[in-house]
């Protein structure tokens, strides 16, 4: 039965947590199974920190990829992996040694209940107790409004394109009177233009 032990440090702000080691069992059969953890009382580990999100993020175990995964459910203070963001709804891979954070809260991924990350150890690694620097993504820069037309086929086409794009009939009306004066003012400037 693949099983997967998270060790809550002794500085874990969550007094009822603190210090301990929560062992999770994957159920039998093909399903896997998920845990909640989150400050929602129908959390599967309930953690009642107040910058830990009702729903923070999802521990799953899938038996097709024979594989633990972490990912964020929309959380208001993010869920680091290894110091780095994860994008909500990104399912990553968990393993022993990874420390991952629920906002600035560190858990550890232990072997068992003896492999708590306790005191100094040595140099800082993946495994310390130490948090590791991040800095928070920085949103992606806004894509470019798309070019101008450079044809007259691709004008009529986008002029055809928002023709047929209003969501209501009375929108779709609106549009070809529009389309039908703009043509007219057009045809009259072009006549203008050649006497």
């Amino acid at each position: 039965m693949p099983t997967l032990s998270l060790y809550f440090g002794l500085d874990f702000a969550d007094e009822d947590w603190r210090g301990l080691t929560y062992q999770l069992d994957c159920p039998g059969g093909k399903r896997g199974g998920e845990w909640i953890l989150g400050r929602a009382p129908t959390s599967d580990l309930r953690i009642s920190i107040r910058n830990v999100s009702r729903r923070h993020a999802a521990i799953a175990y899938s038996y097709a990829a024979d594989r633990w995964s972490i990912q964020d459910l929309g959380s208001s203070e993010g869920t680091f992996l290894n110091g780095r963001l994860l994008p909500p709804g990104d399912l990553q891979p968990l393993k022993i040694g990874d420390r991952f954070y629920l906002a600035d809260n560190l858990l550890n991924v232990v072997e068992d209940e003896q492999d708590t990350v306790g005191g100094d150890s040595g140099p800082p690694t993946i495994a310390s107790t130490e948090p590791l620097d991040y800095r928070p993504v920085e949103p992606p820069a806004p894509t470019p409004a798309p070019a101008p037309p450079r044809t007259y086929a691709d004008t009529a086409f986008y002029a055809v394109q928002w023709l047929f794009s209003g969501s209501t009939v009375l929108g779709k009306v609106y549009r070809v009177v529009m389309l039908a004066g703009a043509t007219a003012f057009v045809v009259a400037l072009v006549d203008l233009a050649q006497r």
